[in-house]
């Protein structure tokens, strides 16, 4: 392996999941910090929307399930809702949900024409 390319392994592998810290969310009168998906993350959320889809479930609550994945206490890095939360949070009001997917979806991997992109399409 070339030195160059050596670098350019131990860059990629160093590599830390991006965080957005201090985001605020009115509705909440709170601050969290959204965390980024690892490569891993990534292929289970994939996995996941995939089945949905197949099944007939569909992408409701999807906004809530990503907010469930990424939102974190700012003070321990700890995750704030469990996958119980998914149906309360779906309920509640969809302006702090579609602030966290915006703001989360270049850190979690979502591109164009993604699950992210037919999300938004499904609104």
């Amino acid at each position: 392996m070339s030195r160059v390319a050596e670098k350019i392994r131990d860059r990629a592998l160093a590599a830390e999941v991006p965080t957005i810290e201090d985001f605020p969310v009115a509705e909440w009168n709170a601050v969290v910090r959204i965390v980024g998906f690892s490569g891993a993350d990534l292929d289970a959320w994939d996995q996941m929307v995939a089945g949905r889809t197949a099944d007939g479930r569909g992408l409701v609550g999807l906004r809530a399930e990503l907010a469930v994945r990424v939102v974190r206490d700012p003070g321990t890095g700890d995750p704030i809702f469990t996958e119980e939360d998914i149906g309360p949070l779906s309920e509640g009001p969809q302006a702090p949900l579609d602030r966290i997917w915006t703001a989360a979806s270049p850190i979690v991997g979502f591109g164009a024409g993604d699950e992210g992109g037919e999300a938004d399409e499904g609104k």
